[in-house]
């Protein structure tokens, strides 16, 4: 198959032309994938800390979801997360609905793409209400090859936030194993605001790292991730847990 489309995505995705609103998407963020089937049934728990830096305090961040696909091409998701600084307690940040659309099938040549539509309700004083809409690409490349890309858009809906659009891109490389063990490397880029304008690259925040996932047991999975930070704008370090188990 041509790898130009893999590869012009990616270019695109990962272009100056995109920007996104805050590094706490990338704690317990993913790259995720457009595939969505009918029997989905799932709930994850991600645990992520952000070691202290600069004289902050470190940050722990947890988020539950459950999933529940409605047919072939639709899924629902409902997330909660808290988090916590220092040696502080858990705070509540924001409830999320998700809507994900998977328009596009995997075709003979691998590729595959959905949108998710998302609406967030946040805890005063935690950050704005949000709607945001999202647009992921999936490519098979063979030999257990795959690449991913995602741009992500978020508008505030309070008064006293900023105006204009948030927009994020993320990009992976994966490579499947014989043994079921997924190995890869994942990037996460926040650009900045529509308003305020995309700034230099310190201003931005990217972020690189590695990724494993395995299943340790039938129906569990577990993601274990490292971002480390590339410019002034992102944390140093982010590091994630991810544990799910499957219910289809």
């Amino acid at each position: 198959m041509s790898y130009f489309k893999p590869i012009a995505a990616i270019g695109f995705f990962s272009g100056p032309l995109l920007l996104a609103f805050s590094a706490e998407a990338q704690s317990t963020g993913s790259v995720f994938g457009p595939s969505v089937r009918a029997t989905d049934r799932s709930i994850e728990y991600r645990g992520a800390v952000v070691p202290e830096e600069d004289g902050d305090e470190s940050k722990i961040d947890h988020r539950l979801h459950y999933q529940h696909a409605l047919n072939d091409g639709l899924r629902l998701r409902a997330i909660v997360k808290g988090s916590s600084d220092g040696g502080d307690d858990l705070i509540y940040d924001y409830f999320q609905t998700e809507l994900q659309w998977q328009y596009q099938e995997k075709t003979d040549s691998g590729y595959a793409a959905a949108l998710r539509f998302d609406g967030r309700l946040t805890d005063e004083g935690r950050g704005s209400d949000q709607l945001g809409l999202n647009w992921t690409h999936n490519w098979q490349l063979g030999d257990g090859w795959s690449v991913r890309a995602i741009g992500l858009t978020d508008y505030n809906l309070d008064e006293d936030a900023d105006d204009g659009l948030f927009i994020e891109t993320r990009g992976a490389l994966y490579r499947k194993l014989s043994n079921g063990v997924r190995l890869g490397a994942e990037s996460f880029i926040d650009w900045g605001g529509t308003d305020t304008g995309f700034g230099s690259f310190n201003d931005q925040g990217h972020q690189l790292g590695p990724v494993v996932s395995f299943a340790p047991a039938p129906g569990w999975s577990l993601q274990a991730r490292a971002l480390f930070g590339l410019s002034d704008g992102a944390d140093d370090a982010d590091i994630s847990v991810f544990l799910t188990r499957r219910f289809d």
